[in-house]
């Protein structure tokens, strides 16, 4: 199937495709891309139909042309920028992966899928379920942490910050992220979900309950939408001296997911001190019990988000969690949570 450019009007003179119109595809391909076809109305790539969205900004005296890219179908390749001139594709260039998750993953978002997929998950799955959390050590390399962390200045990337005083949830800040998602932190979300899911279905066996997870982020996101949640809950946390969290659990509405994960993107060694993560347990019929986690930079931790199966005298019960952080003695702390629900 050819790759339909359908342009709406007139473009002007060595107009540009900006970072938006990138093509997020699949590894693979040849060095020099796909053929391309001029025509009087626009471009034919083989392989993939597109449709665009036609957006004008002008800049100073020059006029760009936006056009975002809806992918329809699969091509093997890389993500892809055309320029156009007037009515015509006059070049495609091969270009970096960009924050544009719609259809086809992008290269980034694929290799995070493989490098989750490859993580030992024999041994990570009992653990979680033995243990109620688990540590993945330099998930995200120093560079990615260091890029990640970087986004937390862009007020475009983010769809509400929340000051934690002035709601009394402790000492901080914390921004959601907009939609697209940065490609990293959707393709931990989509690498993640089926092997966190997997245990979730376990544990609700465990305790008797229908319901099941779907099997794909995808589906779960559908089932948020038809019960009102549709906006995206994963954020970049930042505490500088005397900041904490209090205890809570991240539930945005009827239907959650028992698990979530958080990153640390700061580095305990240089950038701050204090700062453990906090896990408390509350059993039936005990005292609380807490764990303090200390992380290095770019360690994940993944734990439930409300409560855990646990075997007892009387069978299997439910033990409530909740999660925090100690006080930020000094510097400054920043962490990636990453959710899989989204909020009503």
């Amino acid at each position: 199937m050819d790759l339909l450019l359908h342009l709406l009007g007139e473009q002007p003179e060595d107009a540009a495709l900006t970072r938006d119109a990138a093509l997020a595809l699949e590894g693979g391909g040849d060095d020099d891309g796909p053929e391309v076809a001029s025509t009087a109305g626009g471009a034919r790539v083989a392989g993939v139909q597109v449709a665009l969205v036609d957006h004008l900004h002008v800049v100073g005296r020059e006029a760009f042309t936006e056009l975002r890219l809806d992918v329809f179908a699969s091509i093997h390749g890389r993500g892809r920028v055309a320029r156009f001139g007037r009515g015509a594709c006059t070049r495609v260039s091969w270009g970096r992966s960009l924050p544009h998750t719609r259809g086809v993953p992008g290269p980034e978002i694929q290799q995070i899928r493989r490098d989750v997929d490859a993580l030992d998950w024999k041994a990570l799955a009992p653990a979680l379920e033995r243990e109620g959390h688990v540590r993945i050590p330099r998930l995200l390399s120093a560079r990615a942490c260091a890029a990640m962390a970087a986004l937390y200045a862009d007020d475009a990337r983010f769809r509400k910050t929340i000051d934690m005083g002035s709601h009394r949830y402790g000492e901080g800040e914390y921004r959601y992220f907009a939609r697209p998602l940065p490609p990293q932190v959707e393709g931990l979300r989509r690498a993640f979900y089926p092997h966190l899911a997997r245990v979730a279905n376990r544990w609700n066996a465990r305790w008797e309950r229908q319901d099941r997870f779907e099997a794909s982020l995808r589906g779960f996101l559908a089932r948020c939408k038809a019960a009102g949640q549709a906006r995206p809950t994963s954020l970049l946390l930042r505490y500088r001296e005397d900041g904490f969290n209090c205890l809570h659990q991240d539930l945005y509405g009827e239907v959650a997911f028992p698990f979530q994960l958080v990153v640390l993107l700061s580095d305990p060694q240089r950038d701050f001190t204090g700062g453990e993560f906090l896990l408390v347990e509350q059993r039936p019929r005990q005292q609380s019990r807490g764990e303090a986690i200390a992380l290095g930079r770019g360690d994940a931790l993944i734990f439930p988000n409300r409560e855990r199966p646990i075997e007892t005298a009387r069978g299997v019960s439910r033990a409530q969690i909740r999660h925090g952080l100690s006080r930020v003695r000094s510097g400054e702390r920043l962490a990636l949570g990453v959710i899989f629900h989204d909020a009503k």
